[in-house]
């Protein structure tokens, strides 16, 4: 008897034609999210992208300039940069135009997450059993808050602190001159790097329920991640030890954790298999 190569093959072209569906809805709810975004532009994602400046400077007026204790320390031992005079400049015509582009893209990312993981979900869950489908109940919201969680602390810890300490490293008497272009890059960079990382233990314990990954081989390979997450901050962060271990130490507790969510996860899939 003969195989039928159409029969093989069409599995292979209905999930290739499921991505598809997928990635057009998830680039149709990023369009949306940035159309929206470049007409709040003015009014409210350009006093976001100023919230860590602000701090720094001590402005008022801006509701996004949070101060968070662990600046307020570093400020409190050197009164010399109590109070930053700091603004956005931009040196090119058409600097100012694209950074309101890139600025509304990375919104409009942001408000279309809940869309983009929905959908990452739903296409992953195609390949589970059905009790394994179940879970994506869970890891839908889970994954939507943890992504949002990086991005608030990168921009309220991460990011008023390490430009502290960079404008403090560079001297008193040395004015910072601030391109838009390049501070929104590091604003957008880094969030995003946080928002996705913080998704780390989700994933390991996404993994472990479907049998990739188990605590073990988390544990042992423990101190290889360790140095993969400090190079991972030397490529994302900018280039200081200060700003690197702000990265460095809680991709650490995030291994930590996940490692501990694994064993969890693994000792309740053994007792699943062992009922079975």
């Amino acid at each position: 008897m003969g195989v039928d190569w159409a029969d093989e093959k069409r599995p292979f072209f209905q999930h290739l034609g499921e991505l598809r569906r997928r990635v057009i809805v998830c680039a149709v709810a990023i369009i949306t999210g940035m159309i929206i975004s470049y007409f709040f532009y003015d009014a409210l994602i350009l006093n976001l992208l100023r919230g860590p400046l602000d701090v720094l400077s001590g402005k008022e007026g801006n509701p996004f300039a949070v101060n968070n204790p662990l600046l307020t320390l570093l400020k409190s031992s050197n009164p010399q940069l109590e109070k930053l005079d700091l603004d956005l400049h931009y040196i090119g015509p058409l600097e100012a135009f694209l950074v309101k582009l890139k600025a509304s893209f990375y919104a409009g990312f942001v408000l279309a997450s809940p869309v983009l993981f929905y959908q990452l979900w739903k296409f992953i869950s195609v390949g589970l059993k059905k009790k394994e489908r179940r879970t994506i109940l869970f890891y839908f919201p889970v994954s939507i808050l943890l992504f949002l969680t990086g991005i608030s602390f990168a921009y309220l810890i991460m990011l008023p602190t390490g430009l502290y300490f960079l404008i403090a490293v560079a001297g008193g008497s040395l004015k910072p001159m601030l391109t838009i272009s390049q501070y929104t890059s590091l604003v957008i960079l880094l969030s995003l790097v946080f928002g996705i990382v913080f998704e780390l233990p989700l994933v390991v314990l996404f993994l472990t329920k479907i049998g990739i990954v188990s605590p073990e081989l988390l544990a042992e390979k423990r101190k290889y991640a360790f140095v993969g997450i400090f190079i991972v901050s030397a490529l994302f962060t900018p280039p200081d030890v200060f700003t690197q271990l702000m990265m460095g130490i809680p991709g650490i507790i995030l291994y930590e954790v996940s490692i501990w969510l694994s064993r969890v996860a693994s000792k309740r899939r053994k007792r699943a298999l062992e009922l079975t």
